[in-house]
This record gives structure tokens, C-alpha cells and sequence, in this order.
């Protein structure tokens, strides 16, 4: 009888963590999906920078107690007028990604206010995974849901407008 008193002891104290909810938050996006564990979310950030030769550029910054973290942008300001070295050959290497995609059947052309360039190894390999939204309005609003699912520690979601 004692041994069933002490294990039912422990299944009430473990209970919660036994049968926890698994909280989730989860981002479905033009370059794919980004899912977190509430639980593994550090911290939530929004700023604004400016590129050089770029513009202005606004990010979201989801920061985890993994090894990646999740940085989502948009460039809310690009330089009119002024092509730097670097920005033409992200525009070249968009190219010949639309020409790539729409020469193979069932594969879709390449968006370019939502394609994200990389230069490999560098950023290929900086720990992040980074997806690029169309304007600053979707990247508050994707801000917002993850800042709330973290505040709450409640699953969420967020979808970009198609």
C-alpha cells in the first residue's frame, strides 16, 4: 500500500510536466515556415538599420537557447539612384534565380521584395535562418505574434498575406 501512495505522490507532483503542452510558435512564410518551442524563446526584437548601399532595412530578431536564430526584414527604404557593387550582384544573382525557376516545370518564379540573397560561406553558415517579408507593416505584425506567444507562453501562429 505504501508504494502505491508514493508513486501516486509522484505522478501528482510530475503531472504537469508528464502531460505538458507542447507551445509552439510557427510563422508560415514566402521562403517557408519557422517554428520555435515557446519554451526556447529567449528573447523578441524589432529594430531598424540602414545597409550601406543599400537603405533602411527593419528586422525582426527571435533569439533561442539553440544555435540559430531567427531573423526576419524587410527593406522599408531602399537608396534610389544609387547601385553599390554588392546590391548589383544580389539583383543579378535575382535574375538568373527567376530565369532558373521559371525554366522548370512546376517550380515558381522567384518573388524579389521577398527573396533572400546569401553569400556563401558567410552568411550561409552564420547560424541564422532568415526569411524576407514585402513591406514593414507584415513584420510588425509577425513582431506582434511572437512577442505575444512569448509574453503569454501560449502557442501561436502568424501567416504572411498572400
Amino acid at each position: 500500500m505504501r508504494v502505491h501512495a508514493v508513486i501516486f505522490f509522484w505522478l501528482l507532483l510530475f503531472h504537469g510536466a508528464l502531460f505538458a503542452e507542447i507551445r509552439y510558435w510557427e510563422a508560415t512564410l514566402p521562403g517557408g515556415t519557422y517554428m520555435v518551442s515557446v519554451t526556447e524563446m529567449v528573447s523578441v526584437s524589432i529594430h531598424d538599420y540602414f545597409v550601406d548601399g543599400v537603405g533602411q532595412v527593419s528586422e525582426v530578431t527571435i533569439d533561442t537557447k539553440g544555435s540559430a536564430i531567427g531573423r526576419f526584414y524587410a527593406v522599408i527604404s531602399p537608396l534610389s539612384g544609387v547601385v553599390a557593387s554588392g546590391v548589383e550582384t544580389a539583383k543579378q544573382s535575382l535574375e538568373r534565380l527567376k530565369k532558373t525557376a521559371e525554366g522548370v516545370s512546376g517550380v515558381k518564379g522567384v518573388d524579389p521584395s521577398t527573396a533572400v540573397v546569401k553569400t556563401y560561406p558567410t552568411t550561409t553558415h552564420a547560424h541564422t535562418v532568415e526569411y524576407r517579408l514585402s513591406d514593414k507593416e507584415e513584420l510588425e505584425a509577425l513582431f506582434k505574434s511572437a512577442r505575444s506567444s512569448l509574453l503569454n507562453a501560449t502557442t501561436g501562429s502568424y501567416k504572411v498575406k498572400e
